[in-house]
């Protein structure tokens, strides 16, 4: 890692089998396999500071895919702080065709019983539900560098509140 600490490791292999009295080395041995500590920096060296506080300002060439729960269960609260997070990690990300393209794919689930057991197969049934209408999933269509706008975009976004499913009633039915 680039700072609190990381290790470096090197390796050596072997080409050829020792042969006659000749002798390798184990391949975890001393001279085989070696470690050194290395970015011993503390990460608030890196620390950005920004209207909302100190960030880590990420610049490194990665696709990034972030999955944010939009469910029912999660609450007015849970939902706001979720928000909140995407928007600040989104927001410090270095966005660019040479560092990290970013998609956010907000998830949520079915809305009524009949859809939940379309789409967990327990349905009576055997057509293929309509992914997007019936369970509430849509899938990543792209990734952009534009990190800034789909920060704001989460900022935007409205709880799909989806009803929570997961209670079952003393009949061990749906409550």
């Amino acid at each position: 890692q680039a700072c609190w600490g990381g290790t470096e490791r090197r390796g050596k292999a072997v080409d050829e089998p020792a042969v006659g009295t000749g002798k390798c080395d184990a391949p975890a041995g001393e001279t085989r396999l070696q470690f050194r500590e290395c970015n011993s920096m503390p990460c608030s060296e890196f620390y950005q500071s920004t209207p909302k506080g100190k960030f880590l300002k990420c610049q490194s060439k990665v696709d990034l895919i972030i999955l944010m729960d939009g469910s029912g269960s999660l609450g007015s609260q849970g939902w706001a702080n979720s928000k909140i997070l995407v928007e600040n990690l989104v927001s410090n990300l270095e966005g660019s065709d040479d560092h990290v393209k970013v998609a956010l794919q907000l998830f949520s689930g079915p809305t009524t019983w009949e859809n939940y057991y379309k789409c967990t197969g327990a349905g009576a049934d055997a057509a293929a539900p309509d992914m997007e209408k019936e369970c509430g999933i849509s899938w990543v269509k792209h990734l952009t560098n534009d990190t800034l706008q789909v920060a704001k975009l989460t900022a935007d976004l409205q709880w799909p509140q989806a009803t929570t499913l997961t209670s079952v009633g003393l009949a061990g039915g749906p409550a």
